[in-house]
């Protein structure tokens, strides 16, 4: 194997001083190597049917980067939902930890990438420079790139926080060096959301299977017609270019992930060890814990404050114990095998299966009637000092005759309204704090589906154009009562979903 492909990798880059990443994809219809430079470009979607070559070109690319840099330079986080693609991979020093292949975990992999762009982005502002190429050229410790691969996307189901979460990797990503690269067999709206498919400017097909596929893929048609084995469409601003794509063997990918395997390994930096904090072994995470408990030290916390709020939710034990998602989703799952809560149902709150006695007996704490009264005063004080309900942001998208949106830490809701000085457009505005219930109907085949917000007795709303429709207590909720088709249904129950889950207020379905 002295003479595999993989030793002429190197000879495939142009490497600057600035660290950028200079890589020929493959060649062109002229036989000539096409290159480009992969850290210029924020993020990539590929696609194209099982058996296309997708994966073995994202194999071959991440073999070149690996030959050619050193871990202090790139890292890589990959979900490999089939467990076997990218196994080869692991214990390589560019894996900033090993290949992910439980779901969960990969939420969690977001989550923490959103976190570590907007800690770079800070350490950006604070060193003056606008990117990372600027923060390492001045930077005493360099920041590597991330490159964040999500094999098989579109069978992944991603919670909202998660989406939201990787929604802002994908905007602020750049800046920061981290790059998403999105591998689909099913480049299709359903499976890919609005919000993270307009933020893939780089687009890579392979052959798909429809135009409608295509449409969405490279955003015109022409990959459904690709025939040969490898061959693909590259799209990036202005460059469309189709080449046969880079093809490294598998034979080779195995040899020089093995060599590289064999070099003495650094100890993992400040950022590696985060990511293994973060996504520690649950069997190790189980040896630190205290007390007379099994499970997590902070699980007694957990459920206090579980049992105070009337809450199990892991975004909420976040936010009171200063938790990570892994750690607070590992806790939640440690009450649901102990019988404190009810299973997970989707949108619908977990039920809370014990009282406040029954957890003391649980712990062998003796019942204090003084005490009793004193933990309740504490809860009451604990929820009305807690901050106000924070709403994240939420794109605006179009009902029957209006809009929806959530920025400012509001919900907005634009309806088309007939006065007596002509049509108009009229816009309501209110917080989290607002309303207790939401209503979700869905649409039917000859009958449109409909939100509905239930608020409480004293609703603190704003109306824009009072002299066009004045919206009094009694008639808001049926103002902002919105209809909408089945095609928009999916957008809808997401925004549902993520508004639930912000203001904590349950959704009925109807």
């Amino acid at each position: 194997m002295e003479n595999s492909a993989y030793e002429q990798a190197p000879t495939a880059y142009a490497q600057n001083q600035n660290g950028e990443i200079v890589l020929s994809l493959g060649s062109d219809a002229n036989g000539e190597a096409f290159n480009q430079n992969l850290s210029s470009i924020p993020h990539f979607l590929v696609s194209g049917f099982s058996g296309a070559g997708k994966t073995s070109f994202v194999q071959s690319v991440m073999t070149h980067i690996c030959s050619s840099q050193t871990e202090d330079d790139v890292r890589f986080i990959i979900y490999d939902s089939k467990a076997i693609d990218y196994s080869v991979f692991n214990g390589t020093p560019h894996m900033l930890l090993p290949v992910i292949t439980d779901e969960t975990k990969a939420a969690g992999a977001v989550l923490w990438l959103n976190t570590e762009v907007q800690r770079r982005i800070k350490a950006l502002f604070d060193a003056g420079t606008k990117d990372i190429a600027g923060y390492n050229r001045r930077a005493a410790t360099r920041l590597p790139r991330i490159f964040a691969i999500f094999d098989d996307f579109s069978s992944t189901r991603f919670d909202t926080q998660t989406v939201a979460a990787l929604t802002n990797v994908l905007k602020n990503g750049r800046v920061a060096g981290v790059h998403c690269v999105l591998v689909t067999s099913m480049p299709s709206s359903q499976a890919l959301q609005k919000d993270i498919i307009s933020n893939l400017p780089c687009r890579i097909s392979f052959c798909v299977s429809s135009r409608a596929d295509s449409r969405v893929a490279i955003e015109q048609n022409g990959a459904e017609n690709l025939q040969v084995p490898g061959e693909m469409i590259f799209k990036y601003q202005n460059i469309f270019a189709k080449c046969q794509a880079l093809y490294v063997p598998f034979v080779d990918v195995q040899a020089a992930m093995k060599q590289l395997c064999k070099k003495q390994k650094k100890d993992l930096n400040q950022l590696g060890n985060m990511a293994a904090n973060i996504f520690a072994d649950e069997k190790t995470a189980q040896k630190e814990t205290k007390g007379e408990l099994d499970g997590d030290e902070m699980l007694p916390a957990a459920v206090d404050v579980v049992l105070e709020t009337g809450q199990a939710s892991v975004s909420m034990l976040q936010r009171r114990l200063k938790l990570g998602y892994a750690r607070a989703a590992r806790i939640v799952d440690e009450m649901e095998e102990m019988g404190i809560v009810g299973p997970f149902q989707g949108s619908i709150p977990r039920e809370i299966l014990i009282t406040k006695q029954q957890w003391d007996a649980m712990r062998g704490v003796a019942p204090n009637p003084a005490v009793k009264q004193q933990s309740s005063a504490a809860a009451k004080r604990t929820v009305a000092e807690e901050p106000p309900i924070a709403l994240r942001d939420f794109s605006e998208f179009s009902v029957a005759n209006g809009t929806i949106s959530i920025y400012g830490n509001e919900v907005h809701v634009s309806k088309k309204v007939m006065t007596r000085y002509g049509s108009g457009t009229t816009t309501a505005h209110f917080t989290g704090d607002s309303f207790s219930a939401l209503i979700y109907k869905k649409p039917r085949l000859f009958s449109p589906g409909y939100i509905e917000f239930k608020f409480k007795d004293e609703t603190d709303f704003t109306n824009n154009q009072p002299h066009l429709i004045d919206i009094s207590q009694s008639d808001i909720s049926e103002f902002l009562r919105s209809e909408f088709s089945s095609a928009q249904a999916k957008i809808v129950h997401l925004f549902l979903l993520q508004l639930a889950e912000d203001a904590h207020v349950p959704i009925t379905e109807l």
